[in-house]
């Protein structure tokens, strides 16, 4: 029946905190800068966005578990000195880095509208994430200065304000395969000593087992990226995960906020999905 229908939505988390990289590479600049007077700010700018362009495999794969934080940042912090003839202290460096990250003010009335939506009945929300533990630990700061509840496991952050969070480097998977396994679980009745199950722990409360059906969608912004390396690594990303939901009969959303609210577009079940390829975005 329609009316036993749980309406899902799968969100990126990033779309709520909304990551500035254009911060971070201008962090870096003023931090090398300082250091080394005599470089042209320029340079040293160039110099920055080289390293980052060249690292995007290496970034990647920092998201995906396949190396730690340790060694991912003192390789970073090498490449920067290779490029710029600047040492950075990993404290410098965090710092820098963060400077992307949005403080809880930023960030609160987006994340607001989400938690009260997940309350509504026969509504509730998935954030998945293609994140770092630097993020992690940055987001979990805020969240306890803004009083959000949250839950952890293995250090990592779980569960924001009820919603159950989904990340790529506590599962160890690409964003694409983190949203199959998300996808196949809430279609799969799994033991209940599984690693997915026990991932996905407190998903749905015992009273959901009431619903026949879960009507699931995939929302996001479109690709606000201006860096054109940035935007292109982020497409093929984009362009990944989407086609792993329509395997899955899971429609993607396009969310435009000049044009809703993120409750109008949470609440507005006959949104239409759009055929989404990079060419489009």
């Amino acid at each position: 029946m329609l009316s036993s229908r749980l309406q899902l939505q799968i969100i990126s988390l990033g779309e709520i905190v909304s990551p500035d990289i254009s911060k971070t590479l201008l962090a870096f600049k003023n931090l090398i800068a300082e250091k080394k007077p005599s470089a042209s700010p320029n340079e040293i700018s160039k110099s920055i966005g080289r390293v980052l362009h060249e690292n995007m495999e290496l970034i990647n794969h920092f998201k995906i578990g396949k190396l730690n934080e340790i060694q991912f940042t003192t390789k970073m912090i090498t490449a920067l000195k290779n490029a710029t003839g600047v040492e950075l202290a990993v404290a410098e460096f965090n710092d820098a880095w963060n400077a992307m990250n949005k403080t809880f003010e930023q960030f609160e009335g987006l994340l607001k509208e989400a938690i009260e939506y997940n309350k509504l009945p026969k509504k509730q929300i998935i954030f998945i994430s293609f994140t770092n533990p630097k993020d992690l630990r940055h987001l979990e700061g805020e969240l306890k200065k803004g009083g959000i509840s949250y839950s952890t496991r293995e250090g990592y952050l779980v569960e924001i304000g009820g919603i159950q969070l989904m990340t790529t480097c506590l599962a160890q998977k690409t964003k694409a395969e983190l949203i199959e396994s998300t996808i196949r679980g809430l279609n799969t009745r799994l033991p209940a000593d599984s690693l997915l199950a026990k991932s996905m722990g407190n998903l749905f409360s015992l009273e959901c087992k009431d619903f026949e059906l879960i009507d699931t969608k995939y929302i996001r912004r479109t690709n606000r990226v201006d860096d054109p390396i940035l935007k292109e690594d982020l497409d093929r990303t984009n362009l990944a995960v989407e086609s792993t939901a329509a395997k899955f009969a899971v429609d993607t959303i396009l969310w435009n906020p000049n044009e809703k609210t993120l409750t109008e577009a949470l609440l507005n079940t006959e949104m239409v999905s759009r055929q989404i390829a990079v060419a489009a975005l």
